[in-house]
């Protein structure tokens, strides 16, 4: 692929001078769509693989499969609660999340998102957050906890 790709764009890069160029006629330029357009079909390839090949393993295990399971779906339980308790509006936030939030209004200039996907938002910022906090805790503490249960086996 990656040899198709500079063979290619290789011959053609000498035509352009990126350097000089405005951003509008860099945007013109399709030497490079080749790859863009593999890379894209390969990342959708590879999400169906991962799809199919965990939906079988599920199928064919699924007895070792049901921790994996029931830990997605407390996952999914979470963002659904944290998707409720979001506000879905651009006011009464923390002082910083609130100056950001500005921002991004008087940058928008009237594009603004609906409460549904700010929602959706809050919830996946929310859930993120806590499952980071959950990985630093458990970075820490399973070295600690693991001789002890070691011992008592």
């Amino acid at each position: 692929m990656v040899l198709i790709f500079l063979a290619l764009s290789f011959p053609s890069v000498g035509d352009y001078n990126f350097e000089t160029m405005s951003d509008a006629d860099t945007y013109k330029v399709d030497i490079f769509n080749f790859g863009l357009y593999a890379a894209i079909a390969l990342t959708i390839f590879a999400a169906g693989a991962l799809v199919i090949f965990g939906l079988f393993h599920i199928a064919s295990n699924f007895k070792s499969s049901l921790p994996g399971l029931i830990g997605v779906a407390v996952i999914l339980v979470m963002f659904f609660v944290f998707q409720s308790m979001s506000v879905g509006e651009y006011a009464d936030h923390h002082v910083e999340t609130q100056a950001a939030i500005d921002r991004y209004l008087q940058a928008a200039e009237g594009n603004v998102l609906p409460s549904e996907q700010l929602k959706f938002i809050g919830g996946l910022v929310r859930t993120g957050t806590v499952l980071t906090i959950l990985t630093f805790v458990l970075w820490a503490v399973v070295p600690l906890v693991t001789p002890i249960i070691n011992r008592i086996k």
